[in-house]
């Protein structure tokens, strides 16, 4: 499928020829007898304008294909940028699905490895879980890792 550069040109050189067509021809003889055209008369020998035909009418036909081919060029670059558009979305959300499953994985380690760690109460105290606790707060980070690590 030509591309939209290629299809603007195709349409701008169809509407610039009628105009380069409008244009004024002089024809005239020089000295050896040679017939010359030029688009100004010359001024030391006599010359005539060229009257030139107008161009034909556009084909209406031609014009709708040109006009459907530019829309089904910008119909596939949209279709292309939404594609491009989700895949970075998707890309995105991956990362992070990523980066939380490294976050909860350490923390389920953080647990696992430091059995008398202390954390603050909503008062701003210190104090040690339980055993039971821990084991409760491990399975409870074990969960979030399977369910923020699945592919």
């Amino acid at each position: 499928m030509p591309s939209a550069y290629l299809m603007r040109t195709i349409v701008s050189t169809l509407l610039l020829v009628p105009a380069l067509a409008i244009a004024d021809v002089y024809r005239w003889t020089d000295d050896d007898g040679t017939i010359s055209y030029s688009q100004t008369a010359p001024a030391d020998r006599p010359s005539e304008q060229v009257i030139t035909p107008p161009p034909p009418p556009l084909d209406e036909n031609a014009v709708r294909e040109i006009r459907q081919l530019i829309q089904s060029q910008r119909d596939g670059s949209l279709a292309r940028e939404q594609q491009r558009n989700e895949q970075q979305q998707a890309e995105q959300i991956r990362q992070q699905r990523q980066e939380n499953c490294r976050i909860a994985k350490e923390n389920l380690q953080l647990f696992q490895d430091n059995p008398n760690r202390r954390f603050m109460d909503s008062d701003g105290s210190f104090q040690r879980l339980s055993e039971e606790q821990r084991q409760q707060r491990m399975i409870d980070l074990q969960q979030q890792v399977d369910s923020l690590c699945q592919p």
